[in-house]
């Protein structure tokens, strides 16, 4: 674009005060205000980006209406609770209405529309409630059940449920389905040598996870899918 003289600034050649039109310092008609209002646009574009992202981040810890949940996004630092005295073992470990209180009447298993992004590409039973349902169980709880099933099988508590070769086959498969487990998901943080002494595991958040399940639960009858958990 062709610019006129008086647009631009001139400095002199001859060591005198006067300018003169043979040596240009600079030429940048209107650089201030356009300088100016690119910047107001750049921040603009970051304020907009900024808060798209935060509302992003706020819709993904919510639980959405639809069955789906990323379960994944889920996290939370935890301190974990090491008991060593007889009184807090039996609460815990004996203690039934504990054990019901983190285990789904489900056992963890939950009905998915069979059009849900969730559902993996592998055959599974379909709900005999809902023919447009499949059925699944969320992994970690058939790892708490079977931590459970083990329990059973070395306090003598589970000869009250019935369950066929419970100390035979079922608690074997149980210990080394939990060892596979505990192997995928390797949690790599670095305890103390004092026992008594916890710090900060990054888990999953799991009251958020039980609530989720809890909201899908397959809510039939499990012994009509073959499938036993005491909830009693």
């Amino acid at each position: 674009m062709a610019m006129s003289e008086s647009a631009c600034n001139y400095l002199p050649i001859d060591g005198s005060d006067h300018e003169t039109p043979r040596q240009p310092k600079s030429c940048t008609p209107f650089a201030k205000p356009f300088g100016f209002i690119f910047i107001l646009v750049q921040i603009v574009e970051l304020s907009i980006i900024l808060v798209l992202t935060m509302s992003l981040h706020h819709a993904w810890q919510d639980i959405p209406p639809h069955p789906y949940l990323p379960l994944h996004d889920y996290a939370k630092t935890v301190n974990f609770d090491v008991i060593f005295h007889a009184e807090d073992i039996d609460a815990r470990i004996y203690n039934h209405t504990f054990w019901r209180s983190f285990i789904p009447a489900s056992g963890g298993i939950v009905s998915i529309p069979s059009t849900s992004t969730i559902v993996p590409d592998q055959a599974t039973m379909p709900s005999p409630l809902d023919s447009s349902h499949l059925l699944y169980q969320v992994s970690v709880f058939h790892s708490l059940h079977c931590l459970e099933a083990v329990k059973w099988a070395i306090t003598g508590e589970g000869d009250k449920y019935n369950i066929p070769d419970l100390r035979t086959v079922h608690a074997p498969h149980c210990i080394d389905w939990i060892r596979q487990e505990l192997m995928c998901n390797a949690d790599l943080t670095l305890n103390t040598m004092y026992q008594e002494m916890t710090v900060p595991h990054q888990c999953r958040d799991f009251d958020r996870i039980l609530e989720w399940t809890k909201k899908n639960s397959f809510n039939g009858s499990l012994d009509s899918i073959g499938f036993h958990n005491s909830h009693n």
